[in-house]
């Protein structure tokens, strides 16, 4: 199972494109600092970050083999470690 973090401005548009998660959670931040603090801890929790757009929510939720493959298909952009790349290069 997979952890996945994302920071957006439209956190139900994302949650639809990721097929609306049962484990899904937002958090409201104040500033662009705060999100990014908040992301940088998750990864360091080991939570996969999804390429963010915006700051205002911060977004996570766990997958399932099936839909780490649904991410991959779709070539969507991650970072691990820190370090952006390709899901499916």
């Amino acid at each position: 199972m997979t952890s996945y973090v994302l920071i957006t401005d439209e956190p139900e548009r994302v949650r639809q494109l990721h097929g609306s998660p049962t484990d899904w959670s937002e958090c409201r931040f104040r500033t662009a600092a705060d999100a990014l603090a908040w992301e940088r801890e998750r990864r360091g929790d080991g939570s996969v970050s999804l390429t963010s757009q915006g700051w205002q929510w911060g977004c996570a939720f766990t997958t399932d083999a099936a839909a780490d493959a649904w991410v991959a298909a779709r070539g969507l952009e991650i970072e691990y470690a820190g370090r952006p790349r390709l899901a499916n290069p």
